[in-house]
């Protein structure tokens, strides 16, 4: 396939058939582990993201961890924990608003430093959110080399992102129902 030209991704659009793999993963899964594993991989798919990770809060609401990634190392992906306010996903998972990433001038200095630290020329981080509540964070990233996310891809993650988080509720409420019905 290749890479695409930059004209390509400045008219980027959402192809049908990716949009109707991923509303079938919603619709498909009574497990949210498969659920958020196979997310990951279509959105890295979808949005030619290098790397991709989904992070939940646990039942505290303290503590965001990654539940599925796609281009981390391992060790990367079970040692994480982040707080809500304590970096990019901590300020999204406190403030549930999405990023774009970098725009403009006004990204801070340790932010971009971080950024050439990890070698990452563009990235995307929106909350997953049901009811108002933040579930988690939905992070993509492009590394050096490769063409910037635009607000469309913004657009397009963040309405994933709705209808992720409430695939998930389901899924949790489903397999909660289907442990009351055993212990009973």
């Amino acid at each position: 396939m290749g890479e695409p030209k930059p004209e390509e991704e400045r008219t980027w659009q959402p192809t049908l058939p990716r949009l109707f793999d991923l509303w079938r993963l919603f619709l498909a899964h009574t497990n949210s582990e498969e659920l958020v594993q196979q997310l990951a991989q279509k959105l890295a798919e979808a949005l030619r993201a290098d790397r991709v990770s989904l992070m939940l809060l646990d039942e505290t609401g303290r503590v965001l961890t990654i539940a599925a990634a796609v281009g981390l190392p391992p060790d990367v992906v079970a040692d994480t924990r982040i707080g809500p306010g304590e970096g990019i996903a901590g300020w999204v998972a406190l403030t549930g608003e999405g990023l774009l990433l970098p725009e403009g001038p006004g990204v801070p200095g340790p932010l971009r430093e971080a950024m050439a630290r990890e070698e990452i020329a563009s990235a995307l981080c929106v909350p997953l959110q049901v009811e108002g509540r933040v579930i988690g964070v939905l992070n993509l990233a492009r590394l050096k080399g490769r063409s910037s996310f635009t607000p469309r891809h913004l657009g397009f993650v963040s309405l994933l992102a709705e209808r992720a988080a409430i695939a998930i509720r389901v899924t949790r409420l489903r397999s909660e129902l289907r442990a009351g019905e055993e212990f009973v």
